[in-house]
């Protein structure tokens, strides 16, 4: 623990005290995913909620959370452009092209 970074000794200190294991869960996760910096966050906005509310349970919860909708966002993009492409084909088809360029 001496050598650990502070953030995450205040962490620890903070919501982990007799709950080592859980800790060692989070550690485990952070240096799984190398996330040091969005667990910090997640960690922050739970303390504004209620400080009692910082748990690994919740922490790996947003996380995933945070990291399943920047993939779908992406996936809504390519889904997006797709169907942008099947209206300008489907307009050329019927020689309307004006009409959807224009809207």
């Amino acid at each position: 623990m001496r050598q650990a970074p502070t953030k995450i000794k205040n962490i620890y200190y903070e919501h982990y005290i007799g709950k080592e294991k859980e800790f060692l869960e989070l550690l485990f996760y952070i240096q799984s995913n190398n996330n040091i910096d969005e667990v910090i966050s997640v960690v922050e906005q739970l303390k504004t909620i209620r400080p009692d509310h910082v748990s690994t349970e919740r922490i790996l919860f947003l996380c995933e959370q945070s990291a399943s909708n920047e993939g779908h966002t992406i996936r809504d993009d390519d889904v997006t452009k797709q169907a942008e492409d099947n209206m300008m084909a489907y307009a050329a088809l019927f020689n309307q092209l004006e009409e959807v360029t224009s809207s």
